[in-house]
Protein backbone atom coordinates (compact mmCIF):
# COMPACT_ATOMS: atom_id res chain seq x y z
CA UNK A 1 0.00 0.00 0.00
CA UNK A 2 3.13 2.29 -0.04
CA UNK A 3 2.28 2.78 -3.63
CA UNK A 4 -1.18 3.41 -3.54
CA UNK A 5 -1.75 6.41 -6.31
CA UNK A 6 1.12 6.44 -8.05
CA UNK A 7 1.98 5.28 -11.75
CA UNK A 8 4.56 3.52 -13.24
CA UNK A 9 5.92 2.43 -16.49
CA UNK A 10 8.75 1.16 -18.26
CA UNK A 11 9.50 0.50 -21.48
CA UNK A 12 12.67 -1.54 -23.23
CA UNK A 13 13.67 -0.08 -26.64
CA UNK A 14 16.01 -1.87 -29.75
CA UNK A 15 16.97 0.16 -32.11
CA UNK A 16 17.80 -2.15 -35.02
CA UNK A 17 19.24 -1.21 -38.40
CA UNK A 18 16.75 -2.69 -40.64
CA UNK A 19 18.86 -3.84 -43.98
CA UNK A 20 21.50 -5.44 -41.34
CA UNK A 21 19.46 -6.38 -38.86
CA UNK A 22 22.15 -4.94 -36.60
CA UNK A 23 21.45 -3.71 -32.98
CA UNK A 24 22.59 -0.07 -32.89
CA UNK A 25 21.44 0.81 -29.40
CA UNK A 26 19.07 -0.54 -26.44
CA UNK A 27 17.45 1.35 -23.37
CA UNK A 28 15.59 0.84 -20.51
CA UNK A 29 13.47 3.55 -20.06
CA UNK A 30 11.05 4.37 -16.60
CA UNK A 31 8.58 6.61 -15.55
CA UNK A 32 6.90 7.25 -12.65
CA UNK A 33 3.62 9.48 -11.84
CA UNK A 34 3.48 11.16 -8.49
CA UNK A 35 0.46 11.64 -6.19
CA UNK A 36 -0.53 14.80 -7.57
CA UNK A 37 -0.50 13.28 -10.93
CA UNK A 38 -4.20 13.01 -12.25
CA UNK A 39 -5.94 9.50 -11.73
CA UNK A 40 -6.84 9.26 -15.76
CA UNK A 41 -3.26 10.14 -17.05
CA UNK A 42 -2.63 8.49 -20.09
CA UNK A 43 0.67 6.19 -20.52
CA UNK A 44 1.71 8.53 -23.47
CA UNK A 45 1.60 11.35 -20.85
CA UNK A 46 4.04 9.43 -18.50
CA UNK A 47 6.26 8.10 -21.21
CA UNK A 48 6.25 11.18 -23.34
CA UNK A 49 9.14 13.28 -21.77
CA UNK A 50 11.55 10.43 -21.11
CA UNK A 51 11.39 9.12 -24.79
CA UNK A 52 11.67 12.51 -25.83
CA UNK A 53 15.01 13.07 -24.17
CA UNK A 54 16.12 9.51 -25.19
CA UNK A 55 15.49 10.75 -28.71
CA UNK A 56 17.73 13.63 -28.04
CA UNK A 57 20.78 11.65 -26.86
CA UNK A 58 20.64 9.57 -30.14
CA UNK A 59 20.48 12.97 -32.00
CA UNK A 60 23.30 14.61 -29.81
CA UNK A 61 20.98 17.89 -29.07
CA UNK A 62 20.74 19.13 -26.38
CA UNK A 63 17.84 19.95 -24.20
Amino acid sequence: MDRLGVDSGVIQLMLIETSTRYLIDSARIRSRGGLLTLYDTNPEDLLGPPLEDYARTLLGVER
